[in-house]
């Protein structure tokens, strides 16, 4: 399969980007000689997060991010498709995807002239458990774009990590010792496990193990965090700063753990190889979200209604999280950092006071 113009679309929120940099970079080894632009849609009015993510890995010759809600979209969909002129357009589908809209994409696309579209196939009901990044290859290997799902391949970057090294020591934290990052957010209030909670677990491995928690988030997310979480932590510290997303996999490349939701930051924690240990909901399938590292742990309550993708849940009453209880998260997640790599050097054992 040869063209000279190839555009990728997938979505621009974190997780998604980063969990479609190995689909990414298996599509610019199939495709070398090949222009290729990534078409993604932005997160929110103010988001470039797929930009961010991918800019710099040296896959994509453009990227090109698309207006937010409104008849915007299509003006800018239609205006980029005439003056790209792709030869090939690849649909990187989101997972739940529904079948009418992964119709109405192709369709768009045929309308304006673009002769070859390939669409991965949502998956309904997974015969196997796979996370997104390999449900991603192994949709274009169904696409006859063959290979192994490659590395993400983000490298260090000197510059980001001294950035990092210096917002830590302003709020108190030695960046040569280990501490674990706490992300508390995501996009659906199904997504998340009571903050509370969160406070006693992160009390109890702060004062067990003597690792300083540090906290990430959306503006809004640290302000949920003075109110629920340092009241009952007062050792609980905040990063104010916006953090770039090369910003962000440095502060994760050089942590002991990532711990909390399943969310944008989890991705890139797992994507730079980052041990994290996720309390994870019912709203998605097993499997379908879990981080694409080892090692990792996955907490997590299975129910009946578990995969109905909802952002709010009130008929249940978010048991699938609510009936996650303190004690066996701050168990299980003592114990995975017992059974971290010797390279993870604490204060002192594990369980010592």
């Amino acid at each position: 399969m040869t063209a000279q113009r190839v555009t990728i679309v997938r979505t621009g929120f974190l997780g998604d980007a980063v969990c479609a940099i190995p689909a990414f970079r298996l599509l610019r080894s199939h495709f070398p000689d090949a222009r290729l632009t990534l078409l993604s849609d932005r997160a929110s009015p103010q988001s470039t997060q797929a930009r961010d993510v991918v800019g710099s890995l040296n896959i994509f010759d453009a990227i090109v991010e698309y207006g937010f809600g409104g008849r915007g979209v299509l003006r800018d969909l239609v205006a980029f498709t005439r003056a790209e002129r792709p030869d090939i357009v690849v649909i990187l589908t989101q997972r739940n995807e529904p079948r009418g809209q992964s119709w109405k994409r192709r369709l768009f696309f045929r309308l304006l002239g673009v002769r070859t579209i390939l669409s991965l196939a949502p998956i309904r009901k997974p015969s196997v458990v796979i996370n997104e990044p390999t449900r991603l290859v192994h949709g274009l290997n169904r696409l006859r774009i063959g290979g192994a799902k490659p590395d993400y391949g983000i490298v260090v970057d000197d510059d980001a990590a001294a950035g990092v090294r210096t917002e830590l020591s302003r709020v108190g934290i030695d960046a040569a010792r280990p501490y674990i990052v706490f992300c508390g957010g995501g996009k659906a209030p199904t997504q998340r496990w009571p903050l509370a909670r969160y406070a006693a677990v992160l009390t109890a491995l702060h004062e067990e193990a003597g690792l300083p928690v540090i906290g990430i988030g959306s503006p809004g997310e640290l302000d949920e965090y003075r109110t629920a979480i340092v009241p009952l932590f007062p050792g609980f510290r905040a990063l104010t700063m916006p953090l770039s997303f090369r910003a962000l996999a440095e502060l994760l490349r050089q942590a002991t753990l990532y711990f909390g939701n399943d969310t944008g930051p989890m991705h890139v924690a797992a994507a730079v190889g980052c041990p994290t240990a996720v309390v994870m909901s019912g709203r998605n399938t097993l499997g379908a979200w879990d981080p694409d590292s080892h090692p990792s742990l996955v907490i997590r309550h299975d129910v009946p209604c578990q995969g109905c993708f909802l952002v709010d849940c009130t008929r249940f009453e978010h048991r699938c999280m609510t009936e996650i209880s303190v004690a066996s998260v701050t168990a299980r997640v003592r114990s995975f950092l017992q059974r971290l790599p010797k390279r993870v050097q604490l204060d002192r054992p594990v369980g010592a006071r």
